[in-house]
């Protein structure tokens, strides 16, 4: 982020103010009003909240849970395809990435402790939820409503 600022401070007509350099530090800008100074750092604020979701599960000894824990995750970001949930649970469940993430903790799950029928039931599950929430906000990315087809594949 401190390199993106001097390069804008050195390349750009109208570089970063100071104010926007300390929240853009956070890595919580728009708490304090402020945009990305790269817009790709949005994907900080999901990761931080990932970490934070296991921190939580870590502090308060979960881990023993940790499998039925990212079952449930995955069953709420499936709820929540169908159904609008409050905002706070949207805030703090994060369905458009759930299924990554916890895709993600099953791969390693079944690598560090050995596959059983649930990690590769609920990898297997963690993968449909993975490309529906993927191809949703591809749309928001790409401005199109379209999928796009390769002519390798087609």
């Amino acid at each position: 982020m401190l390199l993106s600022s001097l390069a804008l401070a050195v390349l750009s007509h109208d570089p970063p103010s100071a104010t926007t350099i300390a929240a853009n530090l956070t890595m919580q800008p728009h708490a304090f009003n402020v945009p990305y100074i790269d817009m790709v750092y949005w994907t900080l604020v999901v990761e931080m909240k990932f970490y934070a979701l296991t921190w939580l599960v870590i502090v308060t000894r979960q881990m023993k849970r940790v499998e039925t824990l990212l079952t449930l995750w995955l069953a709420i970001t499936a709820f929540a395809i169908w159904v609008k949930i409050p905002h706070w649970l949207d805030a703090i469940v994060m369905p458009t990435y759930a299924s990554l993430f916890a895709g993600g903790c099953f791969l390693y799950l079944i690598r560090s402790r050995g596959p059983n029928v649930r990690r590769l039931i609920m990898f297997a599950v963690s993968i449909p939820l993975s490309m529906y929430c993927t191809l949703q906000y591809a749309v928001k990315y790409t401005n199109s409503t379209a999928f796009p087809r390769s002519s390798r594949c087609a």
